[in-house]
């Protein structure tokens, strides 16, 4: 437990995606709800790779935070994963026109 709390509290991104990815989804309830502390840093961080939605899913499913605040959080990432998604749209519409 301690080395992973330590690489989820690193800089290393593609390390903490890991981890949450592919080791803490396998853990027990138990063992989750020993990174809360950690997965909320996580879910209300940046978003790279994505890691903040499987931190978020991860609280969600073990249930290691208020509901309202849970959904306050998914409105917000969506919300902002949209507006990603319509900016890389306009890419794709500007070198449509530039040719």
């Amino acid at each position: 437990m301690p080395v992973v709390q330590k690489a989820l509290r690193s800089r290393n991104d593609l390390l903490k995606y890991a981890i949450v990815t592919h080791v803490v989804t396998r853990w027990s309830p138990s063992a989750v709800a020993a990174l809360r502390q950690e997965l909320l840093g996580l879910a209300t961080g940046g978003m790279d790779y994505g890691t903040d939605i499987v931190a978020l899913k991860s609280l969600i499913e073990h249930r290691l935070a208020e509901r309202d605040w849970l959904g306050e959080w998914s409105q917000f990432k969506v919300k902002r994963l949209r507006e990603l998604l319509s900016s890389a749209e306009e890419l794709t519409s500007l070198l449509a026109e530039k040719e």
